[in-house]
């Protein structure tokens, strides 16, 4: 686990936030069909910082016509054709129940367990982590 002030602040996208970086960039098509390829050193500066939750919410609104709303949902659906395409290949999945405690504010006490509700978000994230 890396600490906080790299994993929350200085290794993180924030909105609005310049951040110097090595960048592969590619062209892919709608079928999930890498056309190109090229790495250089880049500025990233996100238009927004979502959690998976912001993100699912954005997209599953369908009275949200954004730019950012529309590249969600074409990201989403990008990532299920790279997903359908390494399933095909012979890719593993392996999923499991991923669990979260509820903590007591003031004394940090755990108060309870619940199951951690993965969304079409998560996997879209994950399918482009892998490329």
């Amino acid at each position: 686990m890396l600490p906080k002030e790299l994993s929350e602040d200085i290794c993180s996208l924030r909105s609005g936030v310049d951040r110097f970086a090595f960048s592969v960039i590619w062209q892919i098509t709608s079928k999930g069909e890498t056309k190109k390829t090229e790495f250089c050193k880049s500025v990233i500066r996100s238009v927004a910082s979502l959690s998976y939750e912001q993100a699912q919410n954005m997209i599953d609104d369908k009275r949200q016509s954004t730019t950012l709303a529309q590249g969600l949902r074409n990201l989403l659906a990008l990532s299920k054709h790279l997903k359908a395409k390494r399933v095909a290949k012979g890719a593993l999945e392996l999923a499991s129940a991923e669990v979260k405690f509820k903590i007591e504010q003031q004394t940090k006490d755990p108060t309870g367990i619940e199951q951690y509700q993965l969304r079409e978000t998560n996997s879209m994230v994950e399918e482009f982590m892998l490329l």
